[in-house]
């Protein structure tokens, strides 16, 4: 993977496949948080989490709240699904944005993009931030290097 990268869950998908969706993206709250390098995401992970309840618990690698930075991340705005008639695509208002602090934290490898309505919070996708980033000079995810509206997130197509 390079910076920038997005990648959506294979367990997500193969859910809306079968059409029995624990993540709605029409009315559930969809986040992005921060965590180190200690682990790395996987796409194909059997039940990636946002806290107990998954077989993988990325929450337990994340960046302690400091600064900006406030436990559990920042919610994703404008989540839209559109699809054509081969095509699924997953869209969101960029950028992702955490404001310059000195006390920010300075280790973030990975933003985690979750389902914070659901019980088990589960993992839609995570995007590659390119190696470990400090947070002290702020620090803006561009979705598709675009810094305003709505941008693609995760495309499908068949």
């Amino acid at each position: 993977m390079a910076a920038g990268d997005t990648k959506i869950m294979a367990n997500v998908l193969e859910a809306w496949a079968k059409n029995t969706p624990a993540i709605d993206s029409d009315g559930d709250v969809w986040k992005v948080a921060l965590i180190n390098s200690s682990t790395t995401p996987s796409n194909g992970d059997s039940d990636p989490c946002w806290g107990a309840g998954g077989v993988q618990n990325y929450s337990t690698n994340e960046l302690a709240q400091a600064g900006t930075y406030s436990t559990g991340g920042v919610t994703l705005a404008g989540v839209t699904v559109a699809q054509s008639t081969t095509t699924c695509t997953i869209s969101a208002t960029s950028p992702i944005s955490w404001a310059a602090n000195a006390s920010n934290p300075t280790t973030a490898r990975w933003a985690i993009i979750y389902d914070n309505t659901t019980a088990a919070k589960q993992v839609v996708g995570y995007i590659d931030l390119g190696g470990v980033v400090s947070l002290v000079p702020g620090l803006q995810i561009n979705i598709n290097g675009v810094s305003s509206g709505s941008q693609t997130l995760f495309t499908g197509s068949t």
